[in-house]
């Protein structure tokens, strides 16, 4: 299509190599490694770029061809959620010093679809705060709609302050997958998001031990806390969901509890949950263990004092379904 719709000039001494990217790629001689400062990856099959193109290996092969100052821009869309945009940060963050995301803000936020165009570097002038990018986007002729800026190196979980969802489950198998989430990582979310919306000199966070809780917002202490048991337990998008919530509870105030300003302030951030945590308990830490006829477990945390039967099985309280209560 260049050769024949757009023809470049003799004098651009630009060579159009046509062929399968990751293929082209692996066949590049060896003098144009270390000797590119751009390289952009622009590949649809349909409205989605097919996996052998956006994987580990293929930037690994990209990698080398960047000089010291070089980047690689890649045209991602993606959907509600943007399962496939978080994959391909995810996977750019693992061999790059710094990856930054730009896309109109209610694409990023996951609500609709869109494109999103990740940049990413080993530059050193790039790990920065990128102070040159809203001059940039705001210098373009439709700045209004590329308003939000993500730096993901120096503010790891920035990404994640938008891109919200019950349950992430990668599109392809070789887009890295965050599993159950790490404490060290969860610390990071929660002081990236308590820099970006409370006063860090005010603001902390840390981990409690509580076990039928998933967090707190403790105004007193100026303090947002998770639960460092369940927090093993969940995945990153469940536990990031927490981290929404206690941020809006601290932003909306103490009077506000689970009124309209708490449920405002938490959507504008991307929270998508209710006004509780409805996940499971640390029910393996539970000293209490009861089974009704029919075999549903139940757990207690203090000694059972009354006489209970399963909820499960009846709504109302039934002699037919008591709960047998024994000590782990």
């Amino acid at each position: 299509m260049v050769r024949e719709a757009a023809p470049l000039p003799k004098q651009a001494s630009i060579r159009v190599r046509r062929g399968d990217a990751r293929e082209v790629l692996a066949k590049l001689p060896e003098g144009m490694q270390s000797a590119m400062d751009l390289v952009v990856v622009d590949i649809f099959a349909g409205s989605q770029t097919p996996a052998h193109v956006s994987s580990v290996e293929f930037y690994e092969l990209v990698r080398p061809l960047l000089s010291p100052d070089g980047m690689v821009v890649i045209n991602a869309a993606d959907g509600k959620g943007l399962p496939f945009v978080r994959g391909q940060a995810a996977t750019l963050e693992s061999l790059f010093t710094s990856v930054v995301a730009i896309a109109e803000p209610q694409v990023l936020k996951g609500r609709r679809f869109g494109n999103v165009v990740l940049i990413a570097s080993n530059s050193s002038e790039s790990n920065g705060d990128l102070e040159w990018l809203p001059r940039l986007l705001a210098g373009g002729p439709h700045p209004q709609d590329y308003s939000l800026v993500v730096n993901l190196k120096s503010s790891h979980a920035a990404l994640f302050l938008s891109l919200t969802q019950r349950r992430w489950i990668p599109r392809h198998r070789h887009e890295s997958c965050l599993a159950m989430a790490d404490p060290a990582r969860v610390r990071v979310w929660a002081d990236a998001l308590i820099r970006m919306h409370l006063d860090p000199e005010q603001w902390s966070f840390g981990f409690d031990n509580a076990k039928r809780r998933a967090g707190l917002c403790n105004f007193t202490d100026r303090k947002i806390t998770v639960s460092r048991y369940l927090s093993e337990k969940f995945e990153d998008d469940e536990i990031h969901q927490v981290l929404l919530h206690e941020v809006a509870h601290a932003i909306a105030g103490p009077d506000a509890a689970h009124g309209p300003v708490w449920k405002h302030t938490a959507e504008q951030l991307g929270y998508i949950g209710g006004r509780t945590h409805d996940g499971e308990i640390a029910h393996e830490r539970a000293p209490w263990k009861g089974t009704c006829p029919s075999g549903h477990e139940h757990f207690r945390f203090r000694k059972p004092t009354r006489i209970t039967s399963c909820a499960k099985c009846s709504r109302g309280f039934s002699r037919a379904h008591l709960i047998v209560w024994h000590k782990r």
